[in-house]
């Protein structure tokens, strides 16, 4: 029999997600949940882009943009309407207890540096990534900004030549709210 209560771990989670909400984190590591998000810093360090973060998360933005200096960013990097933009959720409660596999900093730092010295060597479009674009074109979206990111995202993979998975991410980062 397990010596808890339910109402002992209710209690227990309310009080770590109260704690993590109320953290000051420095380290990507920490940030719970937010894996696209992430990911979107890392891209923007490593292809060194603009970023914008919205959406209705505000401690959970906080977090990001306080963590983003720990794999290379600067926080000048993040402007009103930047290159990349990622709306962010806010964390529940179970993604805070129990959270995501962690990845530790330095790799991220590791991996963003092999990608830098990659991303001139990228290559070109294969033929599905091509037709993605033309197809992207056709819905008179910017092309040339989902360009410029595709590279790093290539970069990040260990790819020589840009994909139409590539450009699928590039093109996630490209979410517009509706007004």
């Amino acid at each position: 029999m397990n010596p808890r209560s339910e109402a002992d771990c209710l209690r227990y989670a309310a009080d770590l997600e109260a704690a993590y909400r109320d953290a000051h984190i420095t380290d990507l590591a920490d940030v719970r949940s937010q894996l696209a998000a992430k990911r979107a810093l890392e891209v923007a360090v490593a292809g060194h882009h603009t970023i914008t973060l919205t959406g209705n998360a505000p401690i959970d933005i906080r977090h990001l943009r306080s963590a983003f200096p720990s794999i290379g960013g600067d926080p000048a990097m993040f402007v009103e309407n930047g290159e990349i933009r990622v709306v962010v959720v806010p964390a529940s409660q179970a993604d805070i207890v129990i959270g995501d596999p962690v990845e530790p900093t330095d790799v991220i730092r590791a991996r963003i540096a092999r990608a830098q010295a990659a991303i001139p060597a990228v290559g070109g479009y294969d033929l599905a990534a091509a037709a993605l674009l033309d197809r992207i074109r056709e819905l008179d979206l910017d092309v040339e900004l989902i360009r410029r990111i595709c590279p790093t995202v290539a970069a990040l993979e260990g790819a020589t030549c840009i994909n139409r998975l590539h450009v699928g991410e590039a093109l996630t980062f490209q979410w517009r709210p509706s007004r």
